[in-house]
């Protein structure tokens, strides 16, 4: 029994070293953690609640590794959003939002939503 605990406790903890957590950063100092909540097609996608406001900057995150960047807004985003350079976007909006956040190698998307306020 005590090689069964440990051999979980092994695997856990090489699952927790390897994992990501990404999320969005707004304005460089407060991070929105997203959730994974599983494949859409071929994507890997998470979930990422986040209270904008007017004149806000901000970018897609990995905590994990400190890496900040941006990618092109899905075409079905609410207005309001927009892609101001590789590494950051811009809002004149203010409210919760749900970012979805679309990962493929080569391919990540940004599907931004109108919250239901439970940010």
């Amino acid at each position: 029994m005590k090689k069964i605990l440990l051999l979980f406790l092994t695997l856990s903890l090489s699952l927790a070293t390897f994992a990501q957590e990404y999320g969005v950063l707004v304005n460089g100092n407060k991070y929105f953690a997203a959730t994974y909540t599983g494949k859409e097609g071929d994507y890997d996608q998470y979930l990422a609640k986040v209270t904008f406001a007017s004149g806000d900057k901000f970018a897609l995150c990995n905590k994990s590794t400190g890496d900040t960047w941006a990618v092109d807004l899905d075409t079905w985003s609410v207005a309001g959003f927009t892609k101001t350079s590789s590494t950051e976007y811009s809002t004149t909006n203010t409210g919760c939002y749900h970012c979805y956040i679309k990962l493929k190698y080569g391919a990540d998307q940004l599907y931004i939503g109108a919250g239901s306020g439970d940010c």
